[in-house]
C-alpha cells in the first residue's frame, strides 16, 4: 500500500518493466535463436536431418571454436578490450593532470565566470554571493 501511493515507485516500476520488455524480451529472443535450428541453417552437414526449432550448440561452436571464429570473433573482440583499456587510459591521465592543476597550484576556474559576471562576488561560498536585487541595475 504505502509503495503505490508513491508516484515516483509507479513510474520506477513503470520504467523498469518498459526497459525490461524493450531490452530483455528481445535478447531473450535473440539467445533461444543462437541454440535453435533455422530453416536456413539445414544446408550445413552438421545440421542436416534435423527439425527446425530444435536444440543445438552449432551456432556457438561455430562462433567460438571454429576457423573463422578468429576473423568474426576474437580479433574483434581483442580490438574492442585494447580501444577501451586506451580510452580508459587517455581519460585517466588527462582527469589526473587537470585535478592535479585545479587542486595542487593556484589556477582558480571561478576567475573568469566571476570577471563576465561583477554582480556576483570572488568569493566561491555560494551563500555569500552577492546577487542583484530587482530595480537594481
Amino acid at each position: 500500500r504505502d509503495f503505490v501511493s508513491k508516484p515516483e515507485n509507479i513510474i520506477l516500476s513503470l520504467t523498469v518493466v518498459i526497459l525490461g520488455f524493450f531490452t530483455i524480451y528481445p535478447l531473450l529472443l535473440l539467445l533461444k535463436d543462437t541454440v535453435s535450428v533455422n530453416i536456413a541453417d539445414l544446408m550445413y552437414p552438421e545440421l542436416f536431418g534435423k527439425k527446425v526449432g530444435s536444440f543445438t550448440t552449432f551456432h556457438w561452436k561455430r562462433m567460438l571454436l571454429s576457423s573463422m571464429s578468429t576473423t568474426y570473433f576474437w580479433n574483434p573482440l581483442k580490438n574492442a578490450v585494447l580501444m577501451s583499456l586506451l580510452a580508459s587510459f587517455i581519460a585517466i591521465l588527462y582527469g589526473g593532470v587537470v585535478a592535479f592543476l585545479i587542486t595542487r597550484t593556484d589556477m582558480n576556474i571561478f576567475t573568469a565566470s566571476a570577471k563576465s559576471c561583477p554582480n556576483i562576488s570572488q568569493s566561491t561560498n555560494a551563500s555569500s554571493a552577492t546577487l542583484p536585487t530587482a530595480g537594481t541595475k
